[in-house]
C-alpha cells in the first residue's frame, strides 16, 4: 500500500515523499495509487499521541522526521488542509515563489 526504499524492506511512511516528489518532478506523479498510499498513512498515524510512525505497527511511535514527510506527502496529494509543497525544494509552494523573488 505505501513505498518502501529498496526491495525486502517494509513500506515507510517517509517514503510516500521521497517517492511522490521525485515522480512529481519527472511529471509522473499520476502513476501513484493516492487512494492506496492514503491509506497506508492513515493506519500509520498514532492514535494517542498524534503524528505518523516509520511503520504502521501497534508498538510503534512517531516521530518528527515520519510526520513531517507524512504530512508533506498528503500536500502532494493535494489534501485540502495542507499548503502545496514544492517537490524539488520540499517547502511550501508560498515560500518556494518567495525565495525566487529574492534579491541577492
Amino acid at each position: 500500500m505505501g513505498f518502501h526504499g529498496r526491495a525486502h524492506k517494509p513500506d515507510d511512511s517517509c517514503y510516500a515523499f521521497w517517492i511522490g516528489a521525485s515522480l512529481n518532478i519527472l511529471g509522473a506523479y499520476n502513476l501513484v495509487s493516492t487512494t492506496h498510499v492514503r491509506e497506508f498513512l492513515m493506519i500509520a498515524q498514532h492514535s494517542h499521541i498524534g503524528g505518523f510512525c516509520k511503520l504502521p505497527e501497534v508498538s510503534g511511535y512517531s516521530d518528527l522526521l515520519h510526520t513531517y514527510f507524512s504530512i508533506a506527502a498528503l500536500s502532494l496529494m493535494h489534501h485540502p488542509a495542507i499548503n502545496p509543497v514544492h517537490s524539488a525544494m520540499n517547502v511550501s509552494k508560498r515560500a518556494y515563489e518567495r525565495i525566487v523573488h529574492l534579491k541577492f
